[in-house]
């Protein structure tokens, strides 16, 4: 099975950091990173996909795709 990154809908490599939030959406760590930068300081974070709210820091979930 293959998976892509919902932002720039690229197939994630092997060996690829990804990030996931809590609604289980996941994002190529740099595309949710910049992301993030887009939107202004006092939005509140919501996911690109869904739209509901997330708690995006650092220590967001990351997986190493095998």
């Amino acid at each position: 099975m293959k998976f892509e990154c919902i932002i720039c809908l690229e197939e994630f490599q092997e060996s690829e950091i990804i990030k996931t939030c809590e609604n289980k959406h996941i994002f190529c760590k740099k595309c949710i990173r910049d992301y993030i930068k887009t939107l202004n300081e006092n939005d509140m974070i919501t996911c690109p996909y869904c739209r509901n709210h997330i708690d995006y820091n650092e220590k967001m979930d990351e997986v190493t795709i095998i």
